[in-house]
């Protein structure tokens, strides 16, 4: 076999490795946390009823295989806050929350921390202040219950935005929250989280 032919080989034996492989992706959207609404329920006093993200993915890989999701942070104004109501699109596309109800969230805390631990590039301080703001604060950790379907996410940039749903009692008042430490990722550490709840009345 001719040199030409062993290093052609070898390139393309490379080439075929580097596309086949799975190479996770994960973008870091926003570490603070933000409140969305029309009311003066929480400090600091809400942005609007949407707030916009951009973020940069520089792989999508094999999204039917490795899928990406998304998780965060969030509090509601409501008395009961295991029922969010959140959408987000991504790229246009709208997400819609429709979990009817969530576990307690001291019963995926650690989880929570864990994955977050693995996937954000932060101090000791920034996991003790998440801690501090699920157990003290009531903010719920969690992860978007479905997938984000092939073909929403673009390689390179890309825009998120959080929608403050309706008041489902009122028609002209909007339901706050906030909302922080925004991850979205296809490691599949994600898949760790609880995607499910089911609860018997």
């Amino acid at each position: 076999m001719s040199r030409g032919r062993i290093v052609y080989g070898a390139i393309a034996l490379l080439l075929y490795v580097g596309c086949s492989s799975y190479v996770p992706q994960r973008a870091v959207i926003d570490t603070g946390t933000r409140h969305l609404g029309d009311g003066g329920w929480r400090v600091p006093e809400p942005e609007g009823e949407e707030i916009s993200y951009t973020f940069e993915l520089g792989r999508l890989g094999n999204e039917g295989k490795y899928p990406f999701r998304i998780g965060f942070l969030f509090r509601t104004e409501l008395a009961f806050a295991y029922y969010p109501i959140i959408s987000f699109t991504i790229n246009g596309d709208t997400f819609p929350w429709d979990w009817d109800c969530l576990p307690p969230a001291d019963t995926v805390k650690d989880d929570f921390l864990r994955i977050w631990e693995e996937l954000v590039d932060e101090d000791d301080a920034y996991f003790s202040d998440l801690e501090k703001m699920i157990d003290e604060e009531g903010f719920y950790p969690g992860v978007w219950p479905g997938y984000i379907e092939e073909g929403t996410l673009e390689k390179g940039t890309n825009t998120i935005t959080f929608i403050a749903s309706e008041y489902s009692f009122s028609e002209d008042s909007l339901t706050d929250y906030m909302i922080g430490s925004i991850v979205i990722s296809n490691e599949e550490i994600m898949d760790e989280y609880p995607r499910y709840y089911f609860f018997y009345r």
